[in-house]
């Protein structure tokens, strides 16, 4: 019997490569189906209160809809989700892919753009496996170990070469035109973001840590971004230059969709 919306058959037929993934991990996908559900629905009833369109990124299940709909956008993004999957699947071995598992559990179920957050996590591991040699030993880890509750850190790397570890943090932040409008805007931006998440966190220059930032927006936020960074330089502790991601088209009009650093993507 499938449930309402199926999500576990309905990837098997158009994003088999999640179950490449996950190999022989199991994920419990009655409890992915039901939260799903849950979100989905509160959300379907606020877009008919306002009359507003769901947009295709509302989540991942909208994406391969879309995509299966023939939307081009769906389409493209569907593919450069899928081809980031695949890189996953050769650069982690098999426990680094157990320790992902809620990751891909929050990224199925978390719906009004929020799994973009999820997806950017996935993205910045990507980047550190395919740039590094380091090896992925815990995700969601306690920072005081004698502080179950207390703040966890997304990703713990080891260092084969130096035999220590590194703690990386990721602080996704989606902007749009009211926060980016002017330079002041961006700055007031980035402290609350960035600094707040240290703050949070509890973070101190005593951890090898490493605070990642990935901004999701529209291209012309992006650049706003960008051109801000590029005056003035701004600097934060412990903290990596920020990741974003834009779509763009080629030449002939194909779309291409790109995660890199804000100071390489636009080349």
């Amino acid at each position: 019997m499938t449930t309402k919306y199926d999500i576990k058959n309905r990837l098997k037929e158009y994003f088999p490569v999640i179950f490449e993934l996950l190999g022989d991990i199991n994920l419990d996908w009655k409890t992915i189906e039901k939260r799903f559900s849950q979100k989905l629905d509160e959300h379907l009833k606020k877009f008919d209160l306002t009359g507003q369109p769901i947009r295709i990124q509302a989540s991942l299940f909208h994406v391969i809809t879309s995509s299966k709909e023939g939307k081009e956008e769906a389409t493209t993004l569907l593919d450069f989700i899928t081809k980031l999957f695949q890189e996953l699947i050769t650069s982690l071995d098999k426990e680094e892919k157990k320790l992902i598992k809620k990751n891909l559990f929050d990224l199925l179920t978390n719906i009004d753009m929020k799994y973009l957050n999820f997806l950017g996590e996935l993205c910045v591991l990507n980047q550190v496996k395919r740039n590094t040699k380091l090896k992925l030993i815990a995700t969601e880890q306690p920072l005081a170990k004698n502080k179950k509750d207390g703040a966890k850190i997304d990703f713990v790397f080891y260092n084969s070469e130096s035999g220590k570890k590194l703690l990386v943090e990721i602080v996704n932040v989606h902007i749009n035109e009211n926060v980016t409008e002017t330079n002041e805007k961006i700055e007031i931006l980035l402290d609350q973001k960035l600094k707040g998440k240290l703050n949070r966190k509890g973070l101190r220059t005593t951890f090898e840590f490493l605070l990642i930032p990935v901004f999701w927006g529209t291209i012309d936020d992006q650049k706003k971004l960008i051109q801000y960074y590029e005056t003035f330089q701004p600097k934060f502790t412990n903290t990596s230059t920020p990741f974003c991601y834009m779509p763009f088209s080629d030449s002939v009009g194909n779309r291409v969709h790109k995660f890199r650093t804000i100071d390489t993507i636009l080349r």
